[in-house]
């Protein structure tokens, strides 16, 4: 029997006497001279079968004082607390109907919303810590004498970016006009109660986006507030078929000219607007992609156009990508190395890719946060490189070496000891560091180089300062 790192490494399962998975094995092996090395999930449950606890073999193996995650229920067994080493903290609460209705996280962020007596969100508030609380979304809805069936449909939403307006909906209840007003300032809004004052927030001059529908759902029609149009068809099945856009200026651009399915859903066959044409093949016995044909537009007196790309796939039993070749492209010499336009990719037992192979320009440098510099690519002037890429017990990256001529270079990561939160190496930062580069819901706080970030209540990204004032103190 042929022996890979996939020999004898199975998958285990283990239940205790209810039933419930307690252990989950999975075995590691890099190649084939290595031994497998059993890595645990554990996981625990309280006397009513629910999760309250479940640990990544790394952490168990650190002792860490927290799971990854643990859980709290209430009597009707709605999950009321989630801790996460990762995330942070979160503590939801539900009304008598089951709605929530007020949330915190590890940040000191206290959400809450409102609803109506027909049980529809009409109001949501956000508290952040130290700060006043503001209301961020406020819904209305269609009166009983709505006309245009708006009535009960959610006809306006306040949001943090402006407001948007739905006057009009579709018999089956889509929306078939909206409008998108935007503040009048970059602050974020608090949106009062009285109308006429939720309108001196926003710009005058509203954006308005139309639809039509087919009888079944479909969109036939789309206008945007630039009066652009999109036209779409359909096949009998309600699988796109055709597609183009029209300018304001009424110049029609063709996206979609024909398509065909195979009988599992499929496109095999696709013909673009200019005329490029690409031919899809899948294996029969699982329906994997084997090959993707992309041929131009067919010159005069000829049949077929020139061939553009020509994509090629393996897979290994499990269906991860073994390689990828451009049978359009030829092989290719420069600077004594020999360029085939392939790129191979190598897993371990656990389906984690540890080495990749394929071309870069012989002008790429080591990449960084930073953007790449501006160059002409030349397909003649290609080097091949190669990637491994390492991970510890609990799946994180801990180091990608790239190999190439002129341009060998390893990031590193460092993960803390207690979550899988991690930072990449610049120098000197310790384990023990990593925790204090982000906040307690795990919102990374400053990029490499000490660009600071900030993030707003939902844990959005509001701000990256790139560039700091040499006089500011």
């Amino acid at each position: 029997m042929s022996v890979n790192q996939h020999t004898n490494t199975p998958t285990l399962s283990v239940f205790n006497n209810r039933a419930l998975v307690v252990r989950e094995v999975a075995w590691y092996r890099i190649d084939k001279e290595s031994e497998p090395q059993a890595r645990i999930t554990r996981h625990q449950f309280d006397n009513q079968g629910r999760l309250r606890s479940s640990i990544d073999p790394r952490l168990y193996k650190n002792q860490a004082d927290k799971p990854n995650f643990r859980y709290q229920y209430s009597l009707s067994h709605r999950q009321l607390r989630c801790d996460s080493v990762d995330a942070g903290s979160r503590q939801e609460l539900f009304n008598a109907q089951g709605l929530p209705i007020a949330s915190m996280d590890s940040r000191g962020t206290l959400m809450r919303q409102e609803y109506d007596q027909a049980n529809r969100l009409i109001a949501r508030y956000e508290k952040l810590h130290n700060e006043h609380e503001t209301c961020t979304d406020r819904m209305t809805y269609g009166p009983p004498d709505a006309e245009n069936n708006a009535r009960g449909q959610l006809i306006r939403h306040d949001d943090p970016a402006g407001s948007q307006h739905t006057s009009t909906f579709s018999l089956s209840g889509k929306p078939l006009a909206e409008t998108r007003f935007f503040l009048r300032s970059m602050d974020t809004p608090d949106w009062p109660l009285p109308l006429a004052e939720r309108e001196a927030l926003l710009e005058a001059e509203g954006y308005t986006t139309r639809w039509h529908f087919a009888a079944s759902g479909e969109v036939l029609e789309q206008t945007d507030a630039a009066n652009n149009k999109q036209r779409h068809r359909y096949t009998l099945s309600g699988a796109p078929a055709w597609c183009e856009v029209e300018l304001a200026d009424k110049t029609i651009i063709p996206v979609l000219s024909e398509i065909e399915y195979s009988v599992f859903g499929q496109a095999v066959y696709e013909k673009a607007g200019n005329n490029v044409i690409t031919r899809r093949e899948f294996r029969p016995t699982d329906q994997r992609l084997l090959r993707i044909l992309v041929r131009g537009p067919a010159a005069e007196g000829r049949a077929n156009g020139a061939i553009l790309q020509d994509l090629n796939y393996s897979y290994d039993a499990i269906g991860n990508v073994l390689s990828v070749r451009d049978n359009a492209q030829k092989t290719r010499y420069f600077r004594n190395q020999r360029i085939d336009l392939i790129s191979q990719y190598r897993y371990d037992s656990l389906s984690q890719l540890i080495q990749a192979t394929g071309q870069e320009s012989v002008n790429a440098g080591q990449q960084g946060p930073q953007l790449p510099a501006c160059e002409n690519p030349d397909s003649a002037q290609l080097r091949n490189y190669t990637r491994d890429y390492r991970y510890d017990e609990g799946n994180n990256l801990l180091t990608m070496r790239h190999i190439a001529d002129k341009n060998n270079y390893t990031q590193t990561m460092v993960v803390s000891p207690t979550s899988n939160r991690s930072v990449r190496q610049t120098g000197g930062i310790q384990p023990e560091q990593v925790d204090s580069f982000f906040d307690a819901n795990g919102n990374l706080m400053q990029l490499t180089g000490n660009q600071q970030m900030t993030w707003d209540g939902r844990n959005q990204l509001q701000s990256v300062a790139l560039v700091q004032d040499s006089q500011e103190p």
